[in-house]
C-alpha cells in the first residue's frame, strides 16, 4: 500500500484571501486587529490616492513614468503618440482605470512588539498556524483577536504586492519582506513553491524609512488637536510598517468615509484609551485623524448588564425619558406604583438594580446545559429619534435635540459584539443585513401595539436601540465563521441571542408599564367616556332636531339665531373631541386585530394539539387493512376463539375514534354561529357542554376534571358563548401539557370552582370562578408570576405559542374582569372575578 499525500494549490491562497475577505474595509480591519494584537498603542493608516479616477491628461513627468507600463495594455491605448488617450470613451475605460488606481498605496504602521526571522518563518510565513490559537494572551495581557492563522492574507484582498518591514524593541537588526501575490495565480503551482523575499536591515533605517514615505507626506497642520489627539510620530521606533501596493479596489470619498465607519466602531468608547487608530488620506476634502468612537450620552434609558462566572445577571437599570417635575402626581397612588421598582422614590432616583439567574431569563431552556454562556456584558441604550405622534401632553418627555439623536444613531445604531475590546463584524452593521440580528422588527410585526395602548406587547424597533455586548474568547465558547464575518450560528448561539432579546424585554416591560399607567391617569382625568357618551347624545338630538325643522319651518329672531349658533359651536366642539376619541379606540382595536390576525395565522388551538392529534390519526390509514388481514388469516379457522385478536383491535379503533372526535370537537366546535351572539346564559351549562367535548380526550391521558357550583344555585350571565370556551379552553389545554411534562408526578385532576359573591364594598355582585390543577405549577425560574399573561410568553420549547393566556386575559379584561395568579402550595390556580349587572346574578332553585 502506497500513502499519497495532500498536495495545496497556490491558489488556495486566492480562496483564503481575496474571496474569503468580503470587502477591502474588512481587509484592513483584519490588518488593524493584528496590530492590536502585537501590544501596539498606536496604528497609522495612509491612504496615498495619487488617482481616484483618469485624468484627463498627463503631465511630461506623469508620461515618462508611464509609457513603458501603457504598452502592456491590450486596447485602444497601446498605441501611444504624445497623448494617452485616443478615444473620447477613454473616461469609460475600465481597465485604465484599474492601471491608474493600482497606483495608489495603502501604508498601515503600528509601534506594536514587531517580528524576528524565527516569527516570520514559522508564524507569518505558516498558513493556518496555530501560534495565537495556544498563545491567545499577549505581554501587555491582552486576548489576542486572531486564531486561524489566516489574516495576513488580507493583504491580497487588497493589492497585488506587498513590502512589510518590521523590527523588534530588542534587536539592533530588522527584516524587510516582500511578496507578489500574483504569484499565487501561476498555472500547476502548489503552494510550496511560491517564496516570499527576506533581507534584513539595519536598526537606524526603520524609523526613517516610515517618516520618508508616510508621516512626512502628512500635513499635521491641516488638523485640529482633537483629530491628533495622542498621536507622536517619535514613537515608532518599532513596530511593523506595511506598503501595499498595486491597488485592486477605487478609495474614493465614499468608501473611505465607509472605511472611517468601520473602523469608529471596531473599538468600544473608553475612558482610558489603550489602543489609538490614526486615518490619513492625501488629496481627501476631508481630514480624519484620530478614530474616536462616541458614547451614548443623552438616552431615555440606559441598561447595563453583567453575566458573572455563577451566572448571576445584574441589572442596572437608568430611566431618563420623563421630565419628572411635571409628571402627575396621582400615577403614584395607582396600586402598581407601590412596590420597588416603581415606586415612587425608585422612579425619582431615575435608577434601580435588579438580580436575576440566567434562565429566569428563558425558563424554557431550564433543561438545557447553559454553563458556557457566562462572564459577558450588555450595554445598550433606548433612544426616541423624535416626538413623532407621541402627545407631550400626556407623557412629559424630558426635552431632546430630535436632529442630534437621529445623526447618532445612523452613526452608532444597532446591537454590536465586541470580543476582547474588538467588534465582531457584521452585527449591528447598518450597511449590513446582519444590522437587525437579533430580529427586532419581526417581534415589532408582531406585538406593533404603541406605548400608551391598553393591550398588546409594546417593543423596540431597532433603529431606537444602541448596544454592545462584550464577550471574550477566555470564557466563551462561540468561534468564527470561516470567512470571519461573524460567528458559528450553533444551537448555543441562538440560545445566546434569546437572552439578549429577553435583557431587552425586561426594559420593554418597565417602560410599557410606566407609559401605561401615566396614560390610565390621564384618560381618568379626561372623562372619554362621559364625551363620547355625550357626544353621542348630541348627534341623535341634532338628526331629530333636522327631522322636526323639515316638517316645520319657523322664522327666528336675531336672538334666537346666535343663542342656536353659539350652541351649535359648542356641540361642533364636543362633536369634534367624540370624532377623535372614537379615533384612538378604533386605533387600538385595530392593533388588537393584528394581532388576532397573526393568532389566527399561528392556529393555536391546533398547534397545541397537533402532537395528540397526529398521534391518534396515524393509524387511520392503515387500520382497514390491519383488520382484513386478522380476518383473512382466519377466515378457514374454525375456532372463534381465534377471533379474539381482531375483536380486541375493533375494540381499539372505537377507543381512538372517540377520542380522536373529542379532539376535532374541541377544535371545531368553536365556530358554531350560535357562539357569537352575547345572550344571558346559565354559566354552569355553559362550562358542563364545554367539558363534556373534553372529557374523551382528558379520560385517555387519565386526566380528572371536576365542576363545582352548590347543587340549587343556577348563576345568569350575560356573555358571548365562545368567550367563555376561549378561557376555559385555554386552561385546559395548558393543564393537559403540564401533566405531560417530566416534571409531573401523581395525580392528575382538573378543578373548576363556580360561585357568585357580594363585594365587601357593599356594590355590585361578581362571579368567582377559580381554575386549578394538580400539575407541577409554575417554573421557580418564572420571577414575576403576572408575565405569563404577556404575548408569546412561554417556557415551552416546542409548540408553544406564547398566546393561550393573554388570551384568556384579554378576554376577562373586555367584561370588566379581573384574573389573579394564586400562590399554591402544589399545582396552578387561578382567580378569575367578572363584576355581574342587576339582570344577572344567582338564583336559587328548590330541589
Amino acid at each position: 500500500m502506497v500513502k499519497l499525500p495532500f498536495k495545496v494549490s497556490a491558489r488556495a491562497a486566492r480562496l483564503i484571501g481575496r474571496e474569503n475577505v468580503s470587502n477591502a474595509e474588512g481587509a484592513i480591519i483584519e490588518l488593524v486587529k493584528n496590530s492590536y494584537d502585537a501590544d501596539a498603542n498606536y496604528c497609522v493608516l495612509y491612504i496615498d490616492n495619487r488617482y481616484t479616477d483618469i485624468p484627463a491628461e498627463l503631465s511630461n513627468k506623469e508620461y515618462n513614468e508611464f509609457f513603458h507600463l501603457f504598452i502592456g495594455l491590450d486596447s485602444a491605448y497601446s498605441k501611444i503618440n504624445e497623448k494617452y488617450y485616443l478615444n473620447e470613451n477613454y473616461s469609460k475605460n475600465k481597465e485604465l482605470l484599474a492601471f491608474f488606481i493600482g497606483l495608489n498605496s495603502i501604508y498601515i504602521v503600528d509601534n506594536g512588539s514587531g517580528m524576528n526571522l524565527e516569527t516570520i518563518n514559522n508564524a507569518w510565513m505558516t498558513i493556518g498556524t496555530d501560534n495565537k490559537s495556544l498563545n491567545y494572551i499577549s505581554d501587555k495581557g491582552r486576548i489576542k483577536t486572531g486564531a486561524k492563522g489566516i489574516g495576513r492574507f488580507a493583504l491580497d484582498r487588497l493589492g497585488s504586492s506587498c513590502e512589510m518591514r518590521t523590527l523588534e524593541k530588542t534587536n539592533k537588526n530588522g527584516y524587510k519582506w516582500n511578496v507578489s501575490w500574483e504569484e499565487f495565480e501561476r498555472e500547476d503551482t502548489v503552494i510550496g513553491e511560491v517564496y516570499a523575499d527576506i533581507s534584513e536591515i539595519n536598526q537606524e533605517e526603520f524609523h526613517p524609512k516610515i517618516k520618508e514615505e508616510v508621516f512626512n507626506k502628512i500635513d499635521l497642520s491641516e488638523y485640529d488637536d482633537e483629530q491628533l489627539e495622542g498621536l507622536d510620530f517619535e514613537r515608532f521606533k518599532k513596530g511593523t510598517y506595511f506598503k501595499i501596493k498595486g491597488l485592486r479596489d477605487n478609495w474614493n470619498e465614499k468608501s473611505i468615509k465607509n472605511l472611517f465607519a468601520g473602523l469608529d466602531s471596531l473599538i468600544p468608547p473608553k475612558e482610558e484609551s489603550v489602543f489609538d487608530i490614526f486615518l490619513f488620506v492625501s488629496k481627501s476634502s476631508r481630514m480624519y485623524g484620530s478614530v474616536q468612537a462616541s458614547a451614548c450620552e443623552d438616552f431615555d434609558y440606559k441598561v447595563e448588564i453583567t453575566v458573572d462566572e455563577e451566572q448571576n445577571v445584574k441589572i442596572i437599570m437608568n430611566r431618563d425619558e420623563l421630565d419628572l417635575d411635571q409628571l402627575d402626581q396621582d400615577v403614584f397612588s395607582l396600586p402598581d406604583f407601590n412596590t420597588f421598582p416603581y415606586n415612587k422614590e425608585t422612579l425619582l432616583a431615575r435608577k434601580f438594580e435588579q438580580l436575576y439567574k440566567i434562565k429566569e431569563l428563558v425558563p424554557k431552556y431550564k433543561d438545557y446545559d447553559l454553563s458556557p454562556l457566562k462572564n459577558f456584558s450588555f450595554t445598550f441604550c433606548y433612544l426616541k429619534r423624535d416626538f413623532g405622534s407621541t402627545k407631550d401632553e400626556i407623557f412629559k418627555y424630558r426635552k431632546f435635540n430630535p436632529s442630534k439623536r437621529k445623526n447618532w444613531l445612523d452613526r452608532y445604531g444597532g446591537i454590536k459584539i465586541f470580543r476582547d475590546y474588538f467588534r465582531v463584524r457584521p452585527y449591528g452593521d447598518p450597511k449590513s443585513s446582519a444590522f437587525d440580528w437579533l430580529k427586532l422588527s419581526e417581534r415589532v410585526q408582531k406585538s406593533p401595539a404603541g406605548i400608551g395602548k391598553e393591550d398588546g406587547a409594546w417593543r423596540i424597533r431597532p433603529n431606537q436601540i444602541s448596544g454592545s455586548i462584550f464577550i471574550s474568547r477566555e470564557h466563551n465558547v462561540f468561534e468564527d465563521k470561516s470567512s470571519r464575518e461573524g460567528l458559528q450560528e450553533t444551537e448555543l448561539f441562538e440560545i445566546f441571542q434569546e437572552i439578549i432579546i429577553q435583557m431587552i424585554n425586561l426594559f420593554e416591560k418597565d417602560r410599557q408599564k410606566i407609559m401605561r399607567s401615566i396614560k390610565k391617569v390621564y384618560d381618568e382625568k379626561s372623562e372619554k367616556e362621559s364625551i363620547k357618551n355625550e357626544g353621542k347624545k348630541i348627534a341623535q338630538e341634532t338628526v331629530k332636531t333636522q327631522k322636526k325643522k323639515s316638517e316645520t319651518k319657523k322664522e327666528e329672531s336675531p336672538i334666537q339665531k346666535e343663542k342656536r349658533l353659539d350652541k351649535l359651536e359648542q356641540e361642533n366642539l364636543i362633536l369634534a373631541k367624540t370624532v377623535l376619541t372614537y379615533d384612538e379606540v378604533v386605533e387600538e382595536k385595530e392593533l388588537q386585530l393584528k394581532l388576532i390576525k397573526a393568532l389566527a395565522g399561528t392556529g393555536i388551538a391546533l398547534t397545541s394539539l397537533s402532537h395528540e392529534i397526529k398521534t391518534i390519526s396515524s393509524p387511520l390509514v392503515t387500520r382497514n387493512q390491519h383488520l382484513k388481514s386478522l380476518l383473512n388469516n382466519i377466515a378457514n379457522k374454525k375456532d372463534e376463539y381465534e377471533f379474539k385478536d381482531a375483536y380486541k383491535f375493533i375494540d381499539l379503533m372505537i377507543e381512538k375514534d372517540k377520542v380522536l372526535k373529542g379532539w376535532l370537537d374541541v377544535a371545531l366546535n368553536i365556530v358554531s354561529k350560535d357562539k357569537r351572539r352575547r345572550k344571558k346564559i346559565n354559566i354552569y351549562e355553559v362550562i358542563d357542554k364545554i367539558l363534556n367535548t373534553w372529557y374523551p380526550s382528558l379520560s385517555e391521558k387519565k386526566i380528572t376534571i371536576n365542576l363545582n357550583k352548590l347543587d340549587n344555585m343556577i348563576i345568569e350571565w350575560n356573555a358571548f358563548i365562545i368567550d367563555i370556551e376561549s378561557i376555559i379552553n385555554n386552561l385546559i389545554i395548558n393543564s393537559f401539557i403540564a401533566f405531560q411534562s417530566k416534571e409531573h408526578t401523581g395525580e392528575r385532576v382538573i378543578n373548576i370552582n363556580l360561585r357568585a359573591n357580594t363585594s365587601i364594598e357593599g356594590g355590585a355582585d361578581y362571579l368567582e370562578l377559580i381554575f386549578s390543577d394538580t400539575g407541577p405549577g409554575l417554573s421557580s425560574l418564572v420571577k414575576d408570576k403576572n408575565e405569563i399573561f404577556d404575548p408569546f410568553f412561554t417556557t415551552r420549547t416546542e409548540d408553544g405559542t406564547g398566546l393561550g393566556l393573554w388570551i384568556v386575559k384579554t378576554t376577562v379584561q373586555e367584561y370588566k374582569g379581573t384574573v389573579e395568579v394564586l400562590d399554591s402550595v402544589k399545582g396552578f390556580s387561578l382567580l378569575f372575578k367578572f363584576p355581574l349587572r342587576k339582570d344577572e346574578g344567582v338564583k336559587i332553585t328548590n330541589v
